[in-house]
């Protein structure tokens, strides 16, 4: 999912009304045109990604020889190869990779793994427990002092050609509008979807796909 929301973040098109949002055969036909060649750009271009991963090494869910307590089938698993996967940069290589290769910057000193909570049980392993965990903290902390001090030498990176239009996050909203505007936007979808105008704006959609120009 993160590969594929940078993906369309990053190189998709930046105008969803020359695809009536996402109907296929317009995008297909847009990308055959010659104004996908000026539309076609790394959106996120010169732009940063730093990676904090963490996890519990299989937490209590491990047998004597690092295999999962409940496999059946333990000649699937060699526990011995793990090491060549569970690294934090071996795990997100791939993302990584596709962050470097549109244009964003991926610092190899900003990608950082710390593990917690091995042997335990997963309940056990949470928010309540991670607060009291200060070497823990204190590594985040320093991952986040690296991530400022990295940002500062950069500094600002300059929008793109189609720029996002900029507004203040739902999270900022006061929780009793952001819960109006959820209810809004599902009662309206649902309304919408089962409208006579959506059959009908679904049957011209058809339709033009089906016209040969």
């Amino acid at each position: 999912m993160m590969f594929d929301r940078l993906i369309c973040a990053n190189g998709g098109n930046p105008d969803e009304k020359l695809i009536g949002h996402k109907d296929g055969a317009l995008a297909a036909k847009l990308e055959n045109s010659p104004r996908w060649k000026e539309l076609s750009l790394n959106h996120l271009e010169g732009r940063i990604a730093s990676f904090f991963t963490y996890g519990d090494e299989g937490g209590d869910e491990l047998d004597n020889d690092g295999r999962p307590l409940i496999l059946k089938h333990k000649e699937y698993f060699d526990p011995e190869k793990e090491e060549e996967v569970s690294a934090n940069l071996e795990a997100y290589k791939p993302i990584i990779w596709q962050c470097r290769y549109s244009g964003i910057e991926v610092p190899e000193h900003l990608i950082k793994q710390v593990d917690f909570g091995q042997g335990g049980k997963y309940s056990n392993n949470q928010i309540e427990q991670l607060k009291e965990d200060k070497e823990v903290l204190s590594e985040f902390d320093q991952w986040v002092d690296e991530v400022a001090t990295f940002l500062r030498k950069k500094g600002k990176v300059l929008p793109s050609k189609y720029p996002v239009p900029l507004r203040k996050p739902d999270s900022q909203m006061h929780p009793f509008l952001r819960q109006l505007q959820l209810l809004m936007r599902t009662v309206i979808g649902n309304l919408w979807i089962h409208s006579l105008g959506y059959f009908v704006s679904r049957y011209y959609a058809k339709k033009l796909r089906l016209v040969k120009k």
